[in-house]
């Protein structure tokens, strides 16, 4: 109490304990980092390192069928050395003929069905079903029986058809103008599910509200769809358009399997190329600053894509 009377004083609030608590917080801190260590360990070993050996390989003159041979270190000699390599010009702009074409493609003809699917009244289940099946089917299953079996040129019901029409025969795999055509429609083919699948999510998550209120307003289907649904759609059709475009940079299997990088080099890809150079060759080194050399234009296209959405987004 106060000396002075009728002037009540305020208890003092007890010392709150700092000590205990900041030692609770420690503690859960350590026991996260304990759960989360062997992510880390995982993460290093199976990716940090890999990346950082291919990097320190890019810088020497390492070769696996050399055998006890000093491993000398020659600086960016093989980055220059791509750039007068005919063989990985002709890789990279095949790649880049793939990426310009397939991607694109792709996105188009699953905005299609998507759209179709989520307006369709009748068998929307089997349908949805039908066209996420090649989802389940591996790359080289696709590869190995669809396309070689698709385009055969003595069985194939691809040429049967167009015989019928009165069009010659066409060598699809063994004509270099053909080809790369050949390719680009199987990977739309096979790469048309996945996007099926996303923007058919995105559509059912799109309020109806708005598209009844513009045909209310007198606006048409295409109408509404353009100045409606596909704005919104523009987030999750960014990540699409994205996601194919890392894919189609990286593509290998299909090129391997159905031709080889041939007739030629007419279907050559970078990243067949480093298997060729890296793993048949055995040039670690040239391999390893392919591979980095595609990283980084994959880095720098997804990265401008990426700017380029969020600018037409926002």
């Amino acid at each position: 109490m106060s000396s002075r009377p009728g002037v009540a004083t305020r208890a003092r609030p007890s010392a709150v304990p700092v000590a205990p608590a900041r030692g609770r917080r420690r503690k859960r801190s350590y026991v996260r980092l304990v759960l989360l260590l062997p992510a880390f360990v995982s993460l290093a070993f199976v990716t940090i390192y890999p990346l950082g050996f291919t990097v320190y390989a890019s810088l020497t003159d390492w070769n696996l069928f050399n055998f006890g041979a000093p491993v000398r270190f020659v600086g960016f000699r093989n980055w220059i050395e791509l750039w007068r390599d005919q063989n990985f010009l002709i890789a990279f702009k095949n790649t880049a003929v793939f990426v310009l074409i397939a991607t694109p493609l792709t996105y188009l003809v699953g905005l299609m069905v998507a759209v179709a699917l989520d307006t369709a009244t009748v068998g929307k289940r089997f349908f949805r079903v039908l066209f996420w099946l090649p989802l389940m089917l591996s790359s080289v299953l696709v590869t190995v029986v669809i396309g070689r079996m698709m385009f055969d040129p003595f069985v194939g019901p691809v040429d049967s058809v167009l015989d019928r029409l009165g069009v010659p025969q066409v060598l699809w795999l063994a004509n270099p103008r053909t080809a790369m055509m050949t390719i680009i429609i199987l990977q739309v083919w096979w790469g048309t599910a996945y996007t099926i699948m996303l923007l058919v999510a995105a559509l059912e998550s799109l309020p109806p509200e708005l598209n009844e209120a513009a045909r209310v307003d007198g606006a048409g289907e295409w109408r509404a769809f353009w100045e409606i649904t596909f704005p919104l759609l523009l987030p999750v059709s960014s990540a699409v358009f994205l996601i194919q475009i890392v894919d189609a940079w990286k593509v290998f299997d299909i090129i391997n399997v159905l031709t080889g990088g041939g007739p030629g080099t007419a279907t050559q890809s970078i990243s067949l190329l480093v298997f060729q150079q890296g793993v048949q060759g055995g040039n670690i080194s040239y391999a390893s600053a392919m591979a980095w050399m595609l990283t980084v234009t994959i880095a720098v296209v997804a990265g401008t894509v990426y700017w380029l959405s969020r600018r037409w987004t926002d």
